[in-house]
């Protein structure tokens, strides 16, 4: 791809405790972004007060609620060629842009990069390692996944994919949703200096939800898009079922 210009699209949900850390991370990339929208999804707090001081930063209301509405009102406002998905509470390493256009800059067929997102506490690092993840989908259901703090596609493959994703965010996982998709249009890659770090704070507040409600979603997702036995890529040898 040539001269492959980035937008990152950063959710928003009463995020003023955070905000202000990711976009001073964004601030310190040694390539800079091309665009940086922040997405206020309805915040009552000082979010967009905040986000306002940033020079450069694009502010947009998107008024259905929704981590799902939110990005995809993020990723049809980008101008880019290269969508970065970014959660409010994660700071992106100094050379992650940079880095993504390297990706990219290589050719080939790559509609999508999964990055390492990892939580500062090293006992939730050690377990819940989101690349360790997107290791297990990829062996067992075939396709890699994008984890939800942060990920990059590219907007022509975003123009492919929107009119099938589903946005019911009490029905899937963002990230896993997207991740299925974008499989079936082209390669997605591993980044190995891609780095960003997220905040614990969900598995804190609400580990109840964290330990089991998510993983009840995951499965039913699983099983809604084309059967949980089907996925299993162990069956299957090395003939991925899903393109």
């Amino acid at each position: 791809m040539k001269n492959p210009t980035i937008s990152v699209v950063i959710i928003a949900y009463n995020e003023e405790k955070y905000i202000g850390k990711t976009l001073d991370a964004l601030m310190r990339q040694a390539v800079k972004p091309d665009e940086i929208l922040v997405i206020d999804n309805n915040s009552t707090d000082n979010t967009v007060e905040i986000a306002s001081k940033y020079k450069g930063v694009r502010i947009v209301n998107e008024k259905e609620q929704g981590m799902s509405s939110a990005r995809n009102r993020g990723f049809n406002e980008a101008k880019s060629k290269i969508l970065v998905k970014l959660d409010a509470d994660t700071l992106l390493e100094e050379e992650f842009i940079g880095n993504i256009k390297e990706i990219f800059l290589k050719g080939g067929d790559i509609v999508g990069v999964v990055p390492r997102a990892i939580f500062p506490e090293l006992i939730w690092r050690i377990l819940f390692s989101r690349r360790t993840g997107s290791y297990a989908t990829e062996f067992f259901l075939g396709y890699k996944t994008c984890p939800g703090p942060s990920y990059a596609l590219t907007r022509k493959a975003w123009k492919r994919i929107k009119g099938n994703v589903c946005n019911e965010d009490k029905k899937i996982h963002e990230d896993t949703e997207i991740s299925m998709h974008l499989d079936n249009v082209g390669d997605v890659v591993y980044a190995k200096n891609c780095n960003s770090v997220t905040s614990s704070r969900r598995i804190k507040e609400r580990p109840w939800q964290f330990f089991i409600e998510y993983r009840v979603r995951l499965i039913r997702q699983f099983w809604n898009n084309r059967g949980l036995l089907k996925r299993f890529r162990i069956f299957w040898g090395h003939l991925s079922p899903y393109r």
